[in-house]
Order: structure tokens, then sequence, then C-alpha cells
């Protein structure tokens, strides 16, 4: 077993084992205080069974937060400890994975979190099978990721997806609050999803699809549902009903081709957005502008028009400059605009910031609200321009964060004293994505530099000041 006090820190020892011997008093305290052992983490190089045991024993009966990181084909998605890619004996390690599961199947009624991640089929196929008629009536949050880094004869085994789709806990009533699953086919009818506050649908190289009316469904019984993340095909079934979702914040669509989730700007209602991440497989093309301008006839007014973040890949060629200022005004509340990149070139980045330098002739300046800017890419001579446009305008940029490949340490940068903050981020991939979300990026945008406030959202982003 390791315990984590920290996402990114392994302790070899778990600290609460290290507690029992640092003497009797103390043992006697650690063993008696339940809470100390309540989260679990499991991996496929743990071989100490007893331990497991002494936390399940110890933690009495509080609710279980369990991780389980069985990735022995040396997935990099195994952020925690991540393990040399080696040959496996299939089946050792099949047998050692069921001994640590058949072990945590009876408590499943005490669990809270439960987030397994695999790269190993056979062994999600086999947790999945094992969950079907089970009951967990304290679930609040349920992570499914299958990360398919490799195709051996004994990781298809049984093959991909299996020939039955899975509804796991379907022996009682779930209180779901969050809800992740990638690349993990479900038997979606089945499942009794509902209530949730979080929502992923992901995907890897392998995409497990479905239809539109199945993702519908879990929206119309989470009315309170306040994130929303899609990154696999979503098929529509017409005719759709419109789900409206007063209570969501945060909306994202990224890696996927925009016509198989087109269906968005017509069936989901959402007055309240605030945060909306854009990342398809190529640039925004005009179809795709004009249906995120559309106005809904129950709100009255676009997806874009109440958000206040806005996350996005290089506009098309195609977009011609009465359609680009439309976008902008519709725009026209954000105060975080994160500028992503895709495998096309950089000058959609240069044109896009050449549209927040010009004034269009009698008309006010893009995005007069915009205080933050986060880019994957940069032109430092362009970025200067833009940052005492701006100011002079009385529109300034207050905070920008780049990619930590934009930065070179002996370069000087003379516009960043026109700036509250400047600095730098590890920009995510696919295979590894922000932990934060753009509600997040408000908070940073929001904090006043020099406050406490300003040091924990920059915690949160994960950004280093320069």
């Amino acid at each position: 077993m390791h315990s984590l006090t920290h996402r990114d820190r392994v302790h070899p020892t778990p600290y609460q084992i290290t507690l029992t011997h640092v003497s009797r008093r103390w043992r006697a305290v650690a063993t008696q205080t339940p809470d100390l052992w309540t989260f679990l983490y499991i991996s496929h190089t743990h071989k100490r069974l007893e331990r497991l045991d002494a936390f399940l024993t110890r933690s009495a009966s509080r609710p279980l937060d369990i991780v389980i990181r069985w990735c022995p084909f040396g997935s990099p998605a195994d952020l925690i400890n991540p393990p040399k890619p080696r040959v496996t004996n299939a089946k050792r390690d099949a047998e050692l994975f069921g001994a640590f599961f058949v072990k945590l199947i009876p408590r499943v009624s005490r669990w809270a979190v439960f987030d397994f991640g695999s790269d190993a089929w056979r062994l999600m196929y086999t947790a999945l099978t094992m969950l079907h008629s089970t009951s967990a009536p304290r679930l609040r949050s349920l992570l499914l990721r299958y990360y398919d880094v490799m195709d051996p004869v004994e990781n298809t085994d049984p093959a991909w997806p299996a020939h039955s789709a899975f509804a796991p806990f379907g022996g009682g009533p779930l209180e779901l609050q969050e809800l992740i699953v990638r690349a993990v086919p479900l038997d979606w009818p089945r499942c009794v999803f509902a209530g949730l506050k979080s929502l992923t649908l992901g995907k890897n190289a392998r995409s497990v699809g479905g239809p539109a009316n199945e993702a519908l469904r879990i929206l119309e019984r989470s009315p309170d549902l306040v994130s929303l993340r899609l990154e696999d095909e979503v098929i529509p079934n017409d005719p759709v009903v419109p789900v409206e979702l007063h209570a969501l914040e945060d909306l994202c669509v990224a890696h996927c081709n925009w016509d198989q989730t087109e269906w968005l700007p017509d069936r989901i209602v959402a007055p309240n957005l605030r945060a909306l991440t854009l990342l398809p497989i190529a640039p925004l093309r005009s179809r795709v502008v004009d249906a995120l301008m559309s106005v809904h006839a129950t709100t009255g007014t676009s997806l874009l028009k109440p958000l206040r973040a806005f996350r996005t890949v290089p506009f098309g060629d195609e977009l011609h400059s009465e359609q680009l200022n439309a976008f902008y005004e519709e725009l026209h509340n954000i105060r975080v605009l994160v500028l992503d990149t895709n495998a096309y070139t950089t000058t959609d980045h240069v044109k896009l910031m050449f549209d927040l330098i010009y004034c269009p002739t009698g008309a006010r300046h893009h995005l007069p609200n915009l205080t933050t800017m986060v880019v994957s890419l940069m032109d430092w001579a362009i970025m200067e321009i833009l940052v005492k446009s701006r100011k002079n305008a009385g529109i300034p940029l207050k905070k920008i964060i780049c990619s930590t490949t934009c930065v070179d340490s002996d370069r000087a940068h003379p516009f960043a004293r026109d700036l509250e903050a400047f600095g730098t981020v590890e920009w995510p991939s696919a295979e590894c994505p922000w932990e934060c979300t753009l509600t997040d990026w408000l908070v940073f945008d929001a904090a006043v530099p020099g406050t406490r406030e300003f040091e924990d959202a920059c915690a949160q982003v994960k950004c280093h000041l320069h």
C-alpha cells in the first residue's frame, strides 16, 4: 500500500505505518484513529497484502477513498508512480490483482471514491464483472480509465471491447456526484447514473462512442450538473429534446471531430455557462462558429454570450472578417482566453493577436474585458505590441501565462513591466491534461498578486511566475 499526501509524491512506506513504529503510545493512537486509514492507493508494484488488511481493518466503518493504478505495461498515464515499461507475466499479474480486489469487494458499501485506471484490459474486465451486481450507497466519485498504450496478445484477452458492456453497481441506488469514464464500454441504458455534479466521457486511441440520447438521459437526470467534458464521439439521434442545465458552469469538448458534437449548441441550454473549452482535432470552421453564435429559442442568447473564460484552437482560414467580428462580439464578456494549438500553423494565432491589437473601423476593441491570456505559442514582438496597445486604449491585459517551451531564460521581456503577473505553465496534452479547469483560471484572473489567494490560485493552475 502507498498513502499519498500529495498527488505527485509517493511514500514507499505509508506514513500511517511509520506512525505505528514511533512508540507504543503513538501506535495506540494511530491504530485507534480510523480516519488515518481511509485512503487506499494500490498499484501493480504492491506485494504486501497484509498492509491492505491493516488499512481495511483500522479504518473501521469509515468511507473509503480507493485509487488503483494497475499499469503493468508501463502506461505513461500512471502519473503517481510511473513504472518502466516491462514484459509482464499476464497470468501472475492477474492473480495478484485478483488477490487485492477480492479483499475490497466485501467493503464496497463503504466506498466513497473508486478511481481505477489500468492499461491491462483483462483487469478492467475482471473488476467491472465483479462489480456488476454490487451496491455502493456511499459512492460519490466513480472514475474508470483504460489506458491503451500497447496491444500485445495478453492485453486483449478478452478482446476489447468485451462482447457485453458493463453496468457496475447495479445492485442498488447510487448517489454519484462525479463520473469519469475513459474508453470503457458501459451499458448506458442499464446504468443508474443520476444527480451528477461532474461528468466526463473520455477516450484514448480507442473510441467507445454512444448515442446522444443516452448522454442526454444522464444530463436530464442531473439538473445540478456543474461540469461537463466530452472527448468521445456522441452520435446524435434525431429528434433529441434540448436539456436545460441551469447549474452548468464549465463545458469542454475536446479531441474529437466537431461533426460528432455539433448537436451541443442546439441541445444544451446553459444560461449560466461561464467557461467553454473547444479543442477539436481541426481548426474552428465557419459552420462551427455559426452554430456557436446561434440564438437559442429558450434563452434568447447564444452559448457564447454568458462566457467569462474561453479556451480554443486557432480559427480556420475560411472565416471572413464579418463573421469573426460577430464572433468576438459574442465573446464580449470573457476575461480569460486560453489559446491552444494543434497540428496546423501558427499563423492563426498571429491573426488573432492582431485582431486584439487593432480596433475595427468605427468600433470598439475586440474583447474589451479580457484581462488574462494563456498561450501555447508566443510571438514576443507581437505580444509586446498587444500589451502596449491595450494599455493605451484603457483596456489593459493584466496577466499573461505561456507554455514553458516558449520562454528563453536569457531573454528579457520588457512588456512584463506593464503586467500584474507574467509566468509559465506546463502545457497539457491528450495523455496528460491539466488537472485545473477554466474555472480555476477565472479564480487566478480575479486574485490580487501578493495575496494568499493569488498564491493558492497559482498553485492550483501550477503556474510559475517570472
